[in-house]
C-alpha cells in the first residue's frame, strides 16, 4: 500500500470531508467500494446536491415533462438562470439568429434536451468548483466539458447519434477520475504519481491504491445517483464490453475516446503545434471523416468551449488550457457577445461610449432593468404569437414574465374544468410553489374563496389581511396556516364573458404589497394571453 501525506488544499474545501485513512491488509473490491460510497454519502452539502440532479435527470426519464417543468426548476436558481441564457445568447448557439430573454424561450428554441443537458453540465461544475483550491479538479471538470463539446460537433453529421445522448455521455465518460480528485485529493495525487512511475494507466494505479478501477468507482456513484440505466449502461459496455463495439454505439465510442484524448492533450504545458496537428489528423483517420469537416468542428468546439469559460468566469490561465488555446483579448470579448462573429467583431471594433453619469439611483437603475425585461419579454410572447405557438408556450413566457419581471414570489395558472364548475391550479413558479397549489383548486361555487369570487364576479381580487383584516375571510384558515402568503393578487380570465382560469400571484413577506403599477402590468399579460387564446384554435383544456 502506497503511503501519503495530507494534502493541506483539502482543509479549504468545503465541499468534502476528512480522507477515510486506507486499510490494512487485503480488502475485497465489494468492501472498498462500498467504503468509498459511503465517505462520498457523507461528504458536506451532497444530499441537496444529489436532489438537484435527480431532478434534473427526471426529465430525460419522463417523456410527459413540459417547459414549465424544467423551467420552474431552473428558475429556482439565478445563477444557473443567468448562464444558461448568456450560454443561449452567445456565439454558443449563434445559428439561431435571435436572442432569448426567458428560460422558456430558451427551452422552446432549443428544445428540452438541450437546455436541460447545459443545467446537468452548469450544476455539475458549480457543485465541483467549490474545490478552488484543487487544480486537478477545476482542470478534470473543464476537460470533461471539452470532451463533450468536441463529441458533439464531432457528431453532429451522425444521423444515428442523438446530441444529448453524446454530450452527456461524453461529460460523464471519466466520472470515476473527478469523483476521486474531488472527494479524495490525497489518493488522487498517490495515484497520478504512481502511473507516472511505473509508466502505467491511472486506473490500474487506482486500483492498487483504492481497491478499484476509476472506472468501476464512477459507474458505482452514478447508479447511487439513479442516472438513467440506459446511460450507465453505455458507460459499462464503454470501458468494460470486452469486445470491439459496433454500429452507433461503436461510433460514438471513438468519438468520445478520441475527444478526450484532445481534451487531455492540451493540459500537456510541452504540447507543440506538430503534436497538436498530428493528433488531429490521427483522430480524423480514425474517425474517417475529412480534414475540413475535423478543423470545423474543432475550432467552433475550442470556440464554444472559451464562451462556456467567460460565462462561467472561468480563468483559463489558471488551468493549464490557455496557452495550448491561444486565447486572445478579442476572442473573449467576442465570446462574450450574442449572436454571430461578423457582429461581434464589429461592437468590439466600436469606440466604447463614456460611462454614464452618476445620476440615476439603485432604485432607479432596478426600475430600468425590470422595464428593459418586461419588454423583452413581452417581444417574446408577440413573437410566439406571431408563430402560433400552441397557448400552452405563450403561458409558459407570461408566467416567467410574472415572476421574473415583476418579482412576485409565486406566481401560478389555474384552469376551469370543461364543465365550468371546478377550478384546478395547474402549474406554477416560486418557492415551495408545490405546497401552494393544491391549495388553490376549488369549486366556482365556493362563497368564500376570492379565486372562485374573482371568476364568478369577473374582476380582480387583491387580499392584504394586514391592511383590510376582512380579507381573511376571503380564504379558509387552511390557506393561511399552509401557503405562507401574506398579500395575494387573482386576476381572472374570460374569453366571450365564458370563464377561462385565472393566473394567482403573492409575496410572503410580513407587510408586503402589491402595487397599483404591477397589477396594471399583471393585466398586460392576462390581456396577451386572452388575446392569444381568441387566436389559438385548439382546445384550451386539451393544450394547459
Amino acid at each position: 500500500m502506497v503511503s501519503h501525506d495530507p494534502v493541506p488544499e483539502q482543509r479549504e474545501d468545503k465541499g468534502t470531508s476528512p480522507e477515510p485513512a486506507c486499510p490494512a491488509g487485503p480488502v475485497s473490491p465489494e468492501h472498498a467500494l462500498e467504503a468509498l460510497l459511503n465517505h462520498i454519502s457523507r461528504s458536506a452539502g451532497f444530499p441537496a446536491f444529489l436532489a438537484n440532479i435527480q431532478e434534473i435527470m427526471s426529465f430525460q426519464a419522463n417523456p410527459y415533462f413540459t417547459v414549465h417543468d424544467i423551467s420552474r426548476v431552473i428558475l429556482r436558481d439565478l445563477s444557473m438562470t443567468t448562464q444558461i441564457l448568456k450560454l443561449v445568447n452567445s456565439i454558443y448557439f449563434q445559428t439561431y439568429q435571435r436572442q432569448v430573454h426567458t428560460v422558456s424561450g430558451a427551452v422552446m428554441l432549443l428544445g428540452l434536451e438541450h437546455v436541460r443537458e447545459l443545467a446537468l453540465g452548469l450544476k455539475l461544475f458549480e457543485n465541483f468548483r467549490q474545490s478552488s483550491s484543487l487544480k486537478a479538479v477545476k482542470q478534470l471538470v473543464l476537460s470533461a466539458f471539452l470532451t463533450a463539446i468536441q463529441s458533439q460537433e464531432l457528431a453532429r453529421k451522425e444521423e444515428n447519434l442523438k446530441d444529448e445522448e453524446v454530450f452527456l455521455t461524453a461529460l460523464l465518460f471519466n466520472w470515476g477520475e473527478l469523483m476521486v480528485a474531488y472527494y479524495f485529493p490525497g489518493k488522487h495525487q498517490q495515484i497520478q504519481k504512481m502511473a507516472a512511475a511505473q509508466n502505467i494507466r491511472k486506473s490500474a494505479a487506482a486500483k492498487e491504491i483504492l481497491h478499484v478501477s476509476l472506472e468501476e468507482l464512477g459507474l458505482a456513484i452514478l447508479k447511487l445517483w439513479n442516472f438513467p440505466s440506459n446511460l450507465i449502461n453505455r458507460l459499462s459496455a464503454f470501458h468494460f464490453g470486452g469486445i470491439a463495439l459496433t454500429g452507433p454505439e461503436g461510433r460514438l465510442k471513438k468519438i468520445i475516446v478520441g475527444a478526450d484524448c484532445l481534451a487531455r492533450i492540451l493540459l500537456n504545458d510541452n504540447l507543440t503545434q506538430e503534436e497538436w496537428q498530428h493528433q488531429r489528423a490521427k483522430l480524423g483517420r480514425s474517425l474517417g471523416i475529412k480534414p475540413d469537416f475535423l478543423e470545423e468542428s474543432l475550432a467552433a468546439s475550442l470556440e464554444r468551449f472559451q464562451t462556456l469559460a467567460q460565462i462561467l468566469k472561468i480563468n483559463l490561465k489558471d488551468t493549464g488550457f490557455a496557452a495550448n488555446l491561444n486565447v486572445t483579448e478579442t476572442k473573449e470579448a467576442n465570446s462574450q457577445l450574442a449572436g454571430g462573429s461578423d457582429k461581434a467583431q464589429e461592437i468590439a471594433a466600436a469606440p466604447k461610449p463614456a460611462p454614464p453619469a452618476p445620476s440615476l439611483t439603485a432604485e432607479n437603475d432596478e426600475e430600468i432593468q425590470r422595464l428593459k425585461f418586461l419588454y423583452q419579454v413581452l417581444a417574446e410572447i408577440h413573437q410566439a404569437m406571431a408563430d402560433k405557438a400552441a397557448i400552452n408556450q405563450v403561458l409558459d413566457l407570461v408566467m416567467e414574465g410574472l415572476y421574473r419581471g415583476l418579482g412576485f414570489d409565486r406566481v401560478a395558472f389555474c384552469l376551469v374544468s370543461s364543465d365550468r364548475t371546478w377550478l384546478t391550479s395547474r402549474y406554477g413558479l416560486g418557492e415551495r410553489v408545490e405546497k401552494l397549489l393544491p391549495l388553490l383548486s376549488t369549486p366556482l361555487t365556493a362563497k368564500k374563496n376570492a379565486l372562485a369570487l374573482a371568476l364568478r364576479q369577473h374582476q380582480e381580487y387583491l387580499v392584504n389581511p394586514y391592511n383590510q383584516p376582512a380579507d381573511y375571510l376571503l380564504m379558509d384558515e387552511g390557506f393561511w396556516q399552509m401557503s405562507g402568503t401574506q398579500v395575494f393578487l387573482v386576476s381572472p380570465i374570460h374569453v366571450e364573458q365564458v370563464p377561462i382560469g385565472l393566473f394567482y400571484v403573492d409575496r410572503c413577506k410580513p407587510q408586503a404589497v402589491i402595487t397599483e403599477l404591477e397589477r396594471q402590468r399583471l393585466r398586460s399579460f392576462r390581456d396577451l394571453t386572452i388575446l392569444s387564446i381568441r387566436l389559438n384554435s385548439r382546445s384550451v383544456s386539451s393544450e394547459v
